[in-house]
């Protein structure tokens, strides 16, 4: 079963959206976030987001990886888990984050990153866990430590 996180507040309907995210370690085993600024201040993330219409999961992540931090992939992705979380994003869309969450490693060739407000940050796992925004994200490196911190 799916773990779900968060829950709808009442006020809305919320937009399901299928997700990937990125469990990248470094060599010193950190871990890669985002660090996106936000009018609301600043939020810590996994790499990734929403896979665009007819993208599989594993071409969502390496695109969103490169778009938010830069990094390439090198092909090879574990799924680790899975999760479902509620939340309204700061421009105040309603989402249901349908996420996967997956092992994977560097590879392949930098370079491409597009988002002005996103910036690569390694963490310490349990320092991630503690700044990640979202519950669902903290649980998933905790799962992803649990199997072993494994990529691909």
């Amino acid at each position: 079963m799916t773990p779900v996180f968060g829950a709808p507040d009442g006020q809305g309907a919320y937009t399901a959206r299928n997700a990937a995210y990125a469990l990248l370690p470094d060599a010193q085993g950190r871990l890669a976030a985002v660090r996106i600024t936000e009018q609301t201040g600043i939020a810590h993330d996994l790499p990734g987001g929403s896979l665009e219409p007819g993208e599989t999961p594993e071409a969502a992540l390496a695109r969103e990886v490169r778009e938010e931090t830069g990094l390439g992939l090198d092909g090879r992705t574990r799924l680790v888990a899975r999760a479902d979380h509620y939340w309204i994003k700061p421009d105040g869309a309603r989402l249901l984050n349908r996420a996967r969450y997956f092992g994977c490693a560097r590879g392949g060739e930098d370079g491409g990153k597009i988002e002005d407000d996103h910036e690569l940050v390694w963490l310490e796992p349990l320092d991630a866990i503690r700044l990640m925004r979202h519950d669902a994200a903290a649980w998933a490196i905790g799962q992803w430590l649990r199997a072993g911190a494994r990529c691909g």
